[in-house]
């Protein structure tokens, strides 16, 4: 599904957009179980308030079950169903989809299970993903669009950077 198909499915009009950066391998259970409670009682339920019967807010995530991603998908899911969250990873690091890379070194990840939609992007690692990502939260959001930045490495601060490039708050 291309990004204005995605947008138009989700939402007819313009709707809020949280893009979510940071840690998947860096972060620990340990991280994880400290950001839990900022997530359940404040991240989530705000978000949730900004549902309108016009639009509901969308989340856009790397998609991965794994660090910041798997911690949204599996809170936002509970706490603010009335958003969509989205999943943007590249194809070849996907476990269970074909072309995945077969390096020992660079295992497959499960995609994130509580996200409504996961869109491939070509490319053998993740950060190839950037240009679609970037893309799709631009054209849904029409300027509408706030980063959350937790935690992260290299990739993060590819990310934090492009958003700060096009001037959205971090």
């Amino acid at each position: 599904m291309d990004p204005r198909s995605l947008a138009l499915a989700v939402s007819p009009t313009a709707a809020p957009v949280l893009f979510i950066v940071g840690g998947a391998k860096t972060m620990t259970d340990r991280d994880l179980a400290k950001l839990e409670p900022l997530f359940f009682r404040h991240l989530a339920p705000i978000v949730e308030t900004l549902a309108h019967d016009r639009w509901k807010p969308i989340v856009v995530t790397g998609g991965t079950d794994h660090g910041v991603m798997s911690l949204t998908g599996q809170i936002f899911r509970e706490r603010a169903p009335s958003c969509t969250l989205v999943g943007v990873a590249p194809r070849a690091r996907l476990k269970g989809f074909s072309g995945h890379t077969q390096d020992p070194a660079r295992p497959p990840v499960a995609p994130e299970p509580n996200h409504h939609f996961l869109i491939t992007t070509p490319g053998r690692d993740f950060g190839d993903e950037l240009p679609v990502l970037v893309g799709l939260v631009e054209r849904i959001s029409e300027g509408n669009v706030s980063v959350i930045v937790i935690g992260g490495g290299e990739g993060t601060r590819g990310e934090v950077e492009t958003a700060r490039q096009r001037g959205w708050p971090i």
